[in-house]
């Protein structure tokens, strides 16, 4: 929502090239906010994807209200980049911003990785085991934030890949992050090429927005997950 917000109100010629960037981290890091005081104490994961669901499906319906008030075509065009997601007109020059951010990412889970290893026993448990429970949380908004609003300025929209691919991480047997670091950054990104390569070629020479792909074949792993979640339980 912030990046269409820049692109269809003109601030992102106005700061450029890094207005993209700033409207998408500050759209961002408001949705995190508000899932992270909606899911309050609750140590349920399935409420906090369930919220974050809710929250996103209300910000598609900002960002739709914000394209259908434009009366720009050009920036309509632009704006429905984010929606759909491609690789497509990704340059080389966006590669260190990209590489950044993510080596910045890494170095923080790998520094706080017994922090967040103490949070997966409950709120509770972490902080009467003396983690500040409330400033390792904010801290992961930040960096999570910055890391959303890079890749989607990026790339645009690629649902799913953030909750189907660190369950399929979990297969291992681990849930350390020490771990679960390595393992989800490599199947994240073999996955990606795999599905830009059928993007590319499913009705070659025509292009699948890969945000499209993800989400069909994302779906119905995440509602799987959703189901065994339930079934254990």
């Amino acid at each position: 929502m912030g990046a269409v917000f820049c692109i269809i109100t003109g601030v992102a010629q106005i700061f450029a090239p890094y207005g993209v960037y700033v409207g998408a981290f500050l759209g961002a890091a408001l949705a995190t906010v508000i899932v992270v005081h909606i899911a309050g104490t609750s140590n349920s994961p399935i409420k906090l994807v369930l919220i974050g669901m809710g929250i996103s499906a209300l910000f598609s319906a900002f960002t739709m209200l914000e394209i259908y008030g434009s009366k720009n075509e050009a920036q309509v065009r632009s704006a429905m980049f984010w929606l759909m997601g491609s690789f497509t007109g990704i340059q080389w020059t966006m590669i260190p911003i990209a590489a950044t951010v993510l080596i910045v990412l890494m170095i923080f889970i790998w520094l706080f990785r017994h922090e967040l290893d103490l949070i997966l026993l409950g709120r509770e448990e972490a902080q009467h085991l003396g983690l500040s429970t409330e400033r390792m949380q904010q801290a992961v908004v930040l960096i999570s934030s910055m890391a959303v609003a890079v890749t989607v300025s990026i790339a645009g929209i690629i649902g799913f890949i953030g909750l189907v691919i660190p369950h399929i991480a979990r297969f291992i047997g681990e849930s350390r992050h020490a771990v679960m670091l390595w393992f989800t950054s490599l199947i994240g990104a073999v996955v990606m090429v795999w599905a830009d390569v059928m993007a590319r070629s499913m009705f070659a020479p025509e292009e699948v927005p890969i945000g499209i792909l993800t989400a069909c074949l994302g779906a119905p792993v995440f509602m799987q997950i959703i189901n065994r979640q339930y079934k254990d339980s």
